[in-house]
């Protein structure tokens, strides 16, 4: 790996944090979209993209939420969530699965 695929690799981690830690903490009701601390989290995923630039993981979880357009082609499709806990491959016990997902 490049120096620079790191970089931008790291970004969009960075980003995608910040993205969920945003909705985690306005669905909590801790803070306020109002909140210094989250108008400055809301310029810099702004700054930084938007959610078109965050991890496919994140737009998932923000589609599942309804605060991203679902696309018609999609790498995990929403029915991949009813797949039984039984079954081999099933999303819950995925070793790559590292988001939170708010019902």
């Amino acid at each position: 790996m490049e120096r620079g695929e790191l970089i931008q690799t790291k970004s969009v981690v960075i980003l995608s944090a910040t993205v969920q830690a945003y909705c985690a903490l306005l669905y909590s009701g801790y803070y306020s979209q109002e909140h210094p601390l989250m108008r400055k989290a809301e310029y810099y995923i702004r700054k930084k993209g938007g959610s078109t630039q965050t991890h496919f993981m994140t737009k998932w979880m923000l589609a599942a939420n309804g605060l991203y357009q679902w696309p018609s082609i999609f790498y995990i499709p929403m029915t991949f969530l009813l797949i039984p806990y039984s079954f081999p491959l099933n999303f819950f016990n995925s070793v790559h699965t590292r988001e939170f997902i708010l019902f």
